[in-house]
């Protein structure tokens, strides 16, 4: 088996393309612009400037855009793996505060029940 499929296997919930806007505050780092490239239940894969330190807390604003409706929530998430890209880095996030609403609407957007 590979490490990709035994990674895959091992994901608590689905990922799915995402592409909306945030904005990262980070302690070190300061403010940020980024994407969120792909979202889950759990987590974001963020496409930002530069890499952020492991296992650090970050606050993100993220600006969904779904099924014509355009709105923001605010999450804490830790880094959990940064990634160098040509011209950006890919940031992989694990929540770990947001709203039972915004929790519910991330659930049902990555097993696509809406």
């Amino acid at each position: 088996m590979t490490e990709e499929k035994k990674g895959e296997e091992a994901r608590r919930s689905p990922r799915r393309p995402a592409g909306w806007r945030c904005i990262l505050k980070s302690p070190t780092t300061g403010m940020m612009q980024g994407r969120v490239e792909n979202a889950s239940a759990q987590g974001f894969l963020l496409e930002v400037a530069s890499t952020l330190p492991m296992g650090e807390i970050e606050t993100l604003k993220v600006e969904v855009m779904f099924s014509g409706k355009r709105w923001e929530f605010i999450a804490q998430a830790q880094v959990r793996h940064n990634v160098f890209r040509t011209s950006s880095c890919l940031v992989g996030v694990e929540i770990t505060k947001i709203t039972a609403k915004d929790a519910k609407f991330l659930h049902d957007f990555s097993y696509g029940i809406i």
